[in-house]
């Protein structure tokens, strides 16, 4: 995580200054919508044309999100990662490396794709460590059986994790499930900041 200098202005603070940048990865099985997501989010677009990641692309979206001492403007760099499972494990130093944050995205209309999710989740904390997961059970515009919604429901409750119902296409609970994500990055982020001690001015300056 990088945080960005805020520029001062005697004037007008620029609109455009940024607190923090973090990264966060989108992973699961290929077809669940990962790419229709962030197009979705970032760009407020949607197709019905499929075409399969290769490797991973970044976009990025600036966000504001609320804390006890004010709101803070964030940077999202969002991370779509390959649903091809050899590829991506070959690469996973790359792709999950310096993470803060992991958003797993199952089809809802495809089982499968739920149970999937704990294997994805695992290779990336693997790497990144024990990073803020949130759950998003896609597709729900297609009116999944409620045995799925359940599989899914029932996944996130064992892991204590947050999820959404969310459709790329329709836009429902896509911006919330990214708020939610970033939120709880930030919320890691700072916990983790206040948990480090600081170190005596005396030991400092008998540094060589």
């Amino acid at each position: 995580m990088r945080k960005s200098p805020r520029r001062r202005s005697a004037a007008q603070p620029p609109e455009s200054a940024v607190d923090f940048r973090f990264k966060v990865c989108l992973l699961g099985e290929p077809g669940v919508g990962k790419s229709s997501l962030v197009a979705r989010y970032v760009l407020n677009q949607f197709t019905e044309r499929y075409s399969p990641s290769v490797g991973a692309r970044m976009l990025k979206k600036e966000l504001r999100v609320g804390t006890p001492d004010g709101d803070v403007e964030v940077v999202l760099l969002i991370w779509d990662v390959m649903g091809e499972k050899t590829l991506a494990a070959l690469l996973k130093d790359a792709y999950f490396g310096g993470s803060q944050g992991i958003l797993a995205v199952a089809d809802l209309s495809r089982p499968d794709t739920i149970q999937a999710l704990p294997g994805w989740i695992g290779a990336a904390q693997s790497v990144a460590g024990s990073v803020p997961v949130v759950l998003l059970g896609n597709k729900n515009d297609l009116d999944p059986n409620i045995e799925s919604t359940e599989s899914f429901g029932a996944l996130a409750e064992r892991s204590s994790t947050p999820c959404w119902l969310t459709s790329a296409k329709t836009g429902e609970n896509v911006e919330t499930a990214f708020q939610t994500a970033a939120a709880a990055i930030l919320e890691r982020y700072r916990a983790d900041s206040r948990s480090v001690p600081s170190r005596p001015l005396a030991a400092s300056a008998s540094q060589p």
